[in-house]
């Protein structure tokens, strides 16, 4: 990959003038995208710590040289050379390069929401994600050719850079799919017949519940329609998801918030609660005040900040 010589490291910003990273409100960070799109990459060549904080954007972490020590949710964890760490949004995390050199990626998924098969990368994308060259040599050299390829196009004088960036994300976003969606295939105890079957058909249920989130969807009338006992149906949402079925709900119903707010601004609160599924604006505010560790009032108001 090309390098340039700058005061900034050897990766300056496309425009000039932007060598700050974070803007801080409490614990939430707007993000500096480049201006006119919705991603941002930086090289870390300087030992800056970035105390916790969480943005709705998804941050990629490559380490090169010494490594990254973090905490996540509080719990410890680091990023070594060959390892990539994805941090979904809303995730409150500090960062902590040691001596090291890295990029750290930020990348608004908003542009890929409508995508229909964005469904199943939404269920992997609740917790963070650790890819070792040492694990998995295969799926390591996947996800970081397109980490090079995106940052070659970021970095460039290309035009068409954002477009070229998010081709790169989704290259990057089907392999990891695709590996965490073999590793659920490969834990279930069927037989290879029955894990196909029970793949292709959590696939159909995320896909009817993409539909029916915001109804009053019911664990049990969901089961019944796939022909699954209860109990079955329990362990086998949470064997293929990784999830619970009614921490999905809220998960995908609060995302659906989070995208009226910004893009909704006359709406009020409780309409937002009431047409992203919420059974009151109480019970949405407390899960969202949980969630993002601030009232939805205040969240709009940052949003609204950072658009400004």
């Amino acid at each position: 990959m090309t390098t340039y010589s700058s005061p900034y490291g050897p990766f300056p910003q496309p425009v000039a003038g932007m060598a700050r990273r974070q803007q801080l409100d409490g614990t939430h960070e707007t993000v500096d995208y480049l201006p006119g799109t919705t991603v941002r990459i930086w090289y870390t060549y300087l030992d800056t710590c970035y105390p916790l904080h969480c943005h709705r954007a998804l941050e990629i972490i490559s380490g090169e040289r010494g490594f990254y020590r973090l905490t996540i949710n509080g719990v410890p964890c680091e990023v070594h050379p060959d390892n990539i760490l994805l941090i979904p949004g809303g995730i409150l995390h500090t960062l902590e390069p040691h001596d090291c050199n890295g990029f750290v990626h930020l990348l608004s998924l908003d542009p890929l929401r409508k995508i229909r098969s964005m469904v199943r990368v939404n269920s992997m994308l609740d917790h963070p994600i650790m890819i070792r060259k040492e694990d998995d040599p295969i799926l390591y050299a996947s996800a970081n050719a397109a980490l090079e390829q995106m940052r070659e196009q970021y970095f460039s004088k290309n035009d068409l850079r954002e477009l070229n960036v998010y081709a790169s994300l989704i290259v990057l976003l089907e392999r990891v799919a695709h590996h965490d969606l073999a590793q659920n295939a490969q834990a279930a105890t069927a037989r290879y017949d029955k894990k196909r079957q029970y793949a292709e058909m959590f696939n159909q249920v995320l896909l009817y519940m993409e539909a029916h989130y915001r109804e009053d969807l019911r664990m049990d009338a969901v089961a019944q329609r796939f022909g699954l006992s209860k109990y079955h149906f329990i362990r086998l949402f949470k064997q293929y998801t990784q999830h619970t079925f009614c921490g999905y709900l809220t998960f995908r119903r609060m995302q659906e918030a989070e995208r009226l707010m910004s893009a909704s601004p006359t709406l009020s609160i409780t309409e937002i609660a009431r047409y992203a599924g919420f059974s009151s604006v109480s019970t949405f505010s407390r899960q969202f005040a949980q969630l993002k560790k601030c009232p939805p009032s205040q969240y709009r108001q940052l949003y609204i900040r950072e658009q400004e």
